[in-house]
């Protein structure tokens, strides 16, 4: 198996099972027929960007990197656990590991309506640019 091909299953396996431990990623390419190591996949998901999220059960799960900002609201949806609104400001929590993604998906979707979002590991706080503007944000993620 070259590099490339290593990769690709990787790239299948993180995508359509819930793999939490690298040990399992190396179980899983040996039951089809493939020896790596532990330390080529952490290399490999390093250098892919992968990154844990806590799934809806509490356990965590390795995702892929999106290679484009734009998320079906399903999958924005699936990282917000709350949100709040005051004034011009939007409180939204998430599982923690996700709000890099949910920020990215919420600046291009509510550009124009959005003065500015910060972000820490679990929290996505929007400050629109009027009352309004929160408002119709706020609507639009509640009303999934």
């Amino acid at each position: 198996m070259n590099k490339q091909e290593r990769i690709e299953l990787l790239k299948s396996l993180i995508a359509n099972k819930e793999i939490d431990r690298q040990e399992d990623i190396v179980q899983l390419f040996k039951e089809r027929g493939f020896e790596v190591t532990q330390a080529t996949i952490s290399r490999d998901i390093k250098n892919l960007g992968f990154s844990k999220v806590q799934t809806s059960q509490g356990t965590y799960k390795y995702i892929i990197p999106d290679e484009s900002p734009f998320l079906s609201s399903n999958q924005v949806n699936q990282f917000i656990q709350q949100v709040e609104i005051q004034d011009n400001l939007i409180r939204i929590d998430v599982r923690p590991g996700s709000s890099m993604r949910v920020k990215n998906v919420l600046q291009t979707r509510f550009a124009s309506w959005i003065f500015a979002l910060l972000v820490d590991d679990k929290t996505v706080l929007i400050v629109g640019k009027s009352e309004v503007s929160a408002q119709l944000v706020y609507k639009e993620l509640v009303n999934k």
